[in-house]
């Protein structure tokens, strides 16, 4: 059920059986190539809900509001989250009923606080996520666990309500990234390609031209701090920008090597944004950007 909102699949999306998809007006629902979604499930869009390519969520499972969920998650059955709850508070006196009424001709915006779920992220049955939560790339929720508040990347968090009780590795963002070297695979955040999404489940990381291909927005991790610039490695498929913070310069087809004044995001996130030329619409598949390799450079040398 589609209403009169906007649907993006990518190919290999599969659907399982009863399963509703609400997209209002105005929302939007953009679900990467080989996407898998079981039965009896129920996404309700707020204003946007992304699920990232190869990412499974098993049956039972509920995405409400805004949500974003990135590349290669599997969700166990029954998982639940929302970007908005019952308004209990709004005037304590009145039934929630009511005050879910008088709550709800509030603007969407000012009522929604977005979920977000990184790469790479295993989360347990009947796992409940609260409005506003952010879980970083590669976490492990265990089964039951009710996430109220965020989780940093690669950790291991159970319980009601959630705590890390252990680290799955070591996260700790270097000076220097090259996409040929696994172990720096952590550090390609969000936004990169790190696995042929039509390949066989297993199957190994698959790079392109000694690099990982990027899509529109793209975030690296490197131990960058303030004065300090990145110098990015880029094999470029046509002529377009790049940009990172307000900094925006043009590429052209073929290798470059781009300097910008570092910009950092939470946990030690540098984002960027590459736009080819004559693509203007956020809902078109772009070729991508091969990242090669980014370097951090201390402030006197940049």
């Amino acid at each position: 059920m589609y209403e009169s909102g906007t649907a993006v699949f990518g190919p290999g999306i599969h659907v399982g059986h009863r399963s509703v998809l609400r997209i209002p007006e105005g929302g939007s629902l953009i679900a990467g190539q080989n996407v898998w979604i079981g039965n009896d499930c129920e996404i309700g869009v707020g204003a946007r809900i992304v699920i990232g390519e190869g990412t499974s969520i098993q049956h039972r499972s509920q995405l409400h509001g805004d949500v974003e969920i990135g590349d290669g998650c599997v969700f166990a059955a029954n998982f639940y989250t929302s970007s908005a709850q019952h308004a209990f508070e709004y005037a304590p006196t009145l039934p929630i009923r009511v005050q879910d009424r008088l709550a709800g001709g509030r603007p969407w915006a000012e009522r929604s606080r977005p979920v977000s779920i990184g790469n790479d992220c295993w989360i347990g049955i009947n796992v409940s996520v609260m409005p506003g939560v952010t879980i970083g790339r590669g976490c492990v929720i265990g089964a039951n666990s009710v996430v109220t508040r965020d989780i940093p990347p690669y950790s291991v968090a159970v319980g009601s309500p959630c705590r890390v009780i252990r680290e799955r590795l070591m996260y700790a963002p270097p000076k220097m990234i090259d996409a040929t070297n696994d172990a720096h695979l952590p550090y390609f955040y969000a936004g990169v390609a790190q696995r042929d999404a039509n390949a066989e489940i297993g199957s190994t990381v698959v790079r392109v031209r000694d690099g990982l291909p990027a899509n529109r927005d793209f975030t690296l991790a490197l131990d960058a701090a303030s004065g300090d610039a990145v110098r990015l490695h880029v094999d470029a498929p046509c002529t377009g920008t790049l940009a990172h913070g307000n900094q925006v310069q043009p590429l052209n087809p073929g290798r470059s090597v781009l300097t910008f004044g570092a910009v950092q995001t939470r946990w030690q996130g540098l984002a960027f944004a590459w736009q080819p030329a004559n693509t203007t619409d956020a809902a078109t598949r772009i070729p991508a950007l091969v990242v090669t390799r980014a370097e951090v450079l201390p402030a006197t040398s940049a």
